[in-house]
């Protein structure tokens, strides 16, 4: 039996398009992106620079129209956070006519904007550190993405939620957790590494081991999928989830068949303690060219057992599509 998700992530979604910063500006072609640099100074001042990046609207679209080609083969989508620039309210408002905005003609709107909608496919999400910043500033504990999201945020309570599939005699459980950062003091460094982290809080932890327990106890050989927005595994401190050897560990004793999660911006797969971790890349951000990516995942049940494979498609500007890159 086979599940098929499409996995996307980093869309960082604003009510400012195209929005660049002084740190992505060193990460792309300069000459190239020069003309949109002077327009946004112009359009909404020199100051602008210093805010975080945004998206392209064209790779947004395209994730949209692959979704809506591929929409007969998946069973869900599946969004690991930083949907939106920050958790502004306009920021919020831009990223929910892309989930679910009513379509018009084929994957866009009557505004001719694109959105996941017209897959017409459940969508289960987490947030990310850049939805619940209160400004543009970093500070965390914006509460908007709930109440701006809540529909997507399945059985959710205590910040971890989860939704069930079936097909046939078969289940597959997605849990999600939000370890996103709730003061600045959580942060290892509360002036330069709270615009990165995130932290493994124990009261969400414990829910997410007790979810998963009991999900397990009512469904016999569930697959068991953990989403979390921070990469639980070793990278960039400015970055890193605070005490994600935790995560690590439980989710080896709760049997978690595969973790998915984005933030890093980089295509990985991990395995630690046996359980593979899919770190997606930047589906729409203004990041390195060649970066933007989406994925299509499998999960397949057969014999008692689940295996997981990943295919990878890579923005291709030329082609104004994705494209299958790679395997895992």
């Amino acid at each position: 039996m086979l599940f098929r998700f499409l996995h996307v992530s980093d869309t960082h979604f604003c009510v400012e398009p195209k929005r660049a910063n002084v740190v992505s500006l060193f990460r792309r072609n300069l000459l190239a992106y020069f003309d949109a640099v002077v327009h946004q100074a112009n359009e909404f001042g020199v100051w602008s620079l210093m805010r975080p990046a945004s998206y392209l609207p064209e790779v947004s679209s395209g994730i949209a129209e692959h979704a809506f080609r591929r929409a007969r083969v998946l069973d869900a989508i599946i969004y690991s956070g930083d949907l939106a620039t920050t958790g502004i309210a306009t920021d919020l408002n831009t990223a929910r006519t892309f989930v679910e905005g009513p379509v018009d003609d084929g994957f866009v709107t009557s505004n001719g904007e694109p959105t996941l909608g017209a897959a017409k496919r459940p969508i289960h999400m987490v947030p990310g550190n850049h939805d619940t910043y209160a400004d543009n500033k970093a500070t965390p504990g914006s509460p908007n993405f709930g109440l701006t999201f809540q529909k997507y945020l399945k059985n959710w309570n205590k910040g971890v939620g989860h939704r069930l599939i079936a097909k046939g005699e078969e289940r597959l459980a997605i849990i999600s957790a939000d370890f996103t950062l709730r003061t600045r003091r959580d942060a290892s460094d509360p002036w330069f590494k709270v615009y990165g982290q995130g932290r493994v809080y124990d009261d969400v932890l414990n829910e997410l081991i007790a979810r998963t327990k009991a999900l397990g106890a009512n469904h016999k050989s569930l697959g068991i999928i953990w989403l979390v927005h921070f990469a639980p595994y070793h990278c960039d401190t400015k970055i890193e989830l605070r005490g994600f050897t935790q995560l690590q560990k439980a989710a080896r004793d709760c049997k978690v068949h595969a973790i998915l999660c984005g933030h890093t911006h980089e295509v990985a797969k991990v395995e630690v303690y046996g359980v593979p971790t899919y770190c997606a890349g930047s589906a729409a951000s203004i990041d390195k060219e060649g970066m933007n990516a989406i994925h299509e995942i499998e999960f397949s049940a057969a014999f008692g057992g689940w295996s997981v494979r990943r295919d990878t498609f890579r923005w291709q500007s030329e082609l104004g599509q994705f494209a299958k890159a790679e395997s895992d």
